[in-house]
């Protein structure tokens, strides 16, 4: 019997210890469980002796433990924001042109969603630019849903001539943004492009 006790524990950890507390915790009421049950009943669903015998009673064990977890992890995965399948390799990734086009007074973009992504890469590429003592700043800004309020994230303010500008949102948790622009000078005109290589 101490043998077969010594079999039945190390298959068992061998099968469910992840090292997570909680699996180990179902693995020793699982030893218990069984012990108690050998201990009784001198059996275990049907199976007196035979190595043979015991390895296919605990596989099925195995399988139908691994099972239900399955089911129960599925179902509350699935009141969840996870899609699933997931594969945690794979992250998604999408160019964006948030803005193009050529501005001779302050203004913003109309909303832009974004719930997809969580971090951006931003070009802000300015290829024209007109009038006396001239000036723009643009800002990649992230709103607020419950207030409408915006917030924002990142900006280069002052350019006054054609480059380009590079911006980083390392995290991004809002769900819309906008690109917000202020102009300023006499008879300013600005062209430029707001771009965006985004991930999931």
């Amino acid at each position: 019997m101490d043998v077969l006790k010594e079999k039945l524990r190390s298959i068992v950890r061998t099968e469910l210890t992840s090292g997570d507390a909680a699996v180990a915790e179902l693995t020793n009421a699982l030893l218990k469980a069984i012990r108690d049950r050998v201990a009784t009943e001198g059996t275990l669903l049907g199976v007196k002796d035979g190595t043979d015998r015991l390895d296919i009673a605990l596989s099925a064990l195995r399988d139908a433990i691994v099972g239900k977890l399955g089911e129960v992890l599925s179902v509350k995965l699935a009141g969840t924001d996870i899609a699933l399948p997931t594969d945690v390799q794979y992250r998604r990734k999408e160019s964006l042109t948030l803005f193009s086009g050529t501005v001779t007074a302050s203004g913003s973009t109309a909303d832009i969603s974004v719930s997809d992504f969580s971090a951006m890469e931003l070009e802000v590429k300015v290829t024209g630019v007109s009038g006396t003592s001239p000036s723009l700043s643009v800002y990649i800004e992230g709103k607020f849903t419950a207030t409408g309020d915006y917030k924002p994230l990142v900006y280069v303010e002052n350019i006054s001539s054609t480059n380009i500008w590079y911006l980083t949102v390392t995290q991004l948790i809002f769900r819309t943004i906008r690109v917000r622009w202020v102009v300023g000078g006499t008879s300013p005109s600005f062209t430029f492009t707001v771009a965006a290589e985004a991930v999931v």
